[in-house]
């Protein structure tokens, strides 16, 4: 079992979240869609927890996936704060 949280993958459950659509989310991040799914299994498998539902309207989150979104949303969004202050190369 992985236990290294890979920051990408927070990052885009963090974006999923906010979207509360997988494939929305996939646009955002200009990723694939099946590759954002894979990227969610693995966070979950990473936390040994699931994180959403999946249904027909988009996703819900579970309990351990709102406590996961409160505790990880003010890092990933800092980290994205200084990626944008970044000189472009």
């Amino acid at each position: 079992m992985q236990t290294t949280l890979v920051f990408d993958d927070l990052r885009a459950f963090v974006v999923v979240a906010h979207c509360r659509s997988i494939s929305q989310a996939a646009v955002v991040l200009r990723l694939a869609q099946p590759a954002l799914s894979r990227r969610l299994t693995r966070l979950e498998k990473c936390v040994g927890k699931r994180l959403v539902e999946r249904n027909f309207r988009g996703i819900a989150l579970t309990k351990e996936g709102r406590a996961l979104l409160e505790d990880v949303q003010g890092a990933v969004s800092a980290v994205v704060a200084i990626e944008k202050s970044l000189p472009q190369s």
